[in-house]
């Protein structure tokens, strides 16, 4: 596993995965990495998730491509490489759980 510091991600090989740069490296446990990109609401929760189980978390706003005049909203969430099995293992169970509405 490479991370690049240009766009924070981590890849397999030689180059990155996300933008193509070469200039990769080991990643440090202090590196943010990006975690996952989601709408702001999965963002938001995911983001509280993390928190309340003590894993260091920063959202960024991202614009998606305008659709007409409309644009929608994302957050690249990034979790430190430390963290980052543990910030995957949390986030699988989130996003992968059935959205309930009953009380």
């Amino acid at each position: 596993m490479v991370y690049c510091p240009k766009c924070k991600t981590l890849s397999e090989g030689t180059v990155c995965g996300f933008c193509g740069s070469c200039r990769v490296r080991l990643p440090g446990p202090d590196d943010y990495c990006l975690l996952t990109e989601q709408e702001y609401v999965w963002a938001s929760l995911l983001d509280e998730v993390l928190r309340d189980n003590g894993i260091p978390v920063v959202s960024m706003e991202v614009l998606d491509q305008p659709y007409g005049l409309r644009r929608f909203v994302h957050h690249r969430v990034y979790v430190p490489y430390g963290a980052y099995e543990e910030a995957k293992k949390w986030m699988t169970e989130l996003l992968d759980s059935p959205v309930s509405f009953e009380e």
